[in-house]
């Protein structure tokens, strides 16, 4: 039986002991060009914005990359409720098109959610470089060490695998390689907690961010 977890909208996803790992991974991937496309857009918009914030066409760009902001942030929460396995709860929202242009610009300039958004979207960037290293790391390394019986013959003079005070650990034997493949099954025991988990947690922090799972339309 899976465990459940109770979002903060009434929504029930899994729990991260009972995650799973492919899509943990998947996340974890897509997370890296999404930050680094939201970090360049954010800090091109703002940077254009405030520079031509003087002749006033600065605002309308300012306003709009909140607004592209917010809609990255609500866009994201697709990708999480995939990832918990939950279903979104769509709800109609009414738009006010009593507004003149500049009241509207004033309003998404001054609404300090917008601005949570955009700050949020500027820190996916390391949050993204962490994803790709953590996943990458923790996948290749339990591969290279679980994979040693099969390519340390082929490597002239042995595998050597540390150096240590002066003298080289060299694998050139099956048992010193099936040695190395035990190893590599306790690093994918740790490797599938890591990236499950952080997964998990990045996931969380994209869902308080974005607030309850509603779908606008």
């Amino acid at each position: 039986m899976n465990a459940q977890i109770e979002t903060s909208d009434g929504l029930r996803g899994i729990a991260p002991s009972s995650r799973n790992f492919g899509r943990s991974v998947i996340f974890l991937l897509f997370n890296f060009p999404i930050s680094v496309f939201s970090f360049v857009i954010m800090v091109t918009g703002f940077s254009l914005g405030v520079g031509l914030a003087i002749t006033l066409i600065g605002l309308p760009i300012l306003a709009g990359t909140l607004v592209f902001a917010k809609n990255l942030v609500k866009g994201e929460m697709s990708m999480v409720t995939w990832y918990f396995g939950i279903v979104q709860v769509t709800e109609r929202k009414k738009e006010d098109f009593s507004q003149s242009f500049f009241t509207s610009i004033k309003s998404t300039l001054l609404d300090p959610t917008n601005w949570l958004y955009f700050a949020y979207c500027i820190f996916r960037l390391p949050i993204g470089i962490l994803s790709l290293v953590i996943v990458i790391t923790f996948l290749v390394l339990p591969l290279a060490f679980l994979l040693v019986p099969l390519y340390y013959s082929f490597i002239p003079g042995g595998l050597m695998v540390s150096y240590v005070n002066g003298y080289m650990i060299i694998v050139d034997t099956m048992p010193e390689a099936l040695l190395l493949t035990g190893i590599g099954v306790i690093l994918s025991f740790i490797s599938y907690v890591i990236i499950t988990y952080t997964s998990y947690f990045i996931a969380r922090f994209a869902l308080f961010i974005g607030g309850p799972i509603r779908k606008h339309i």
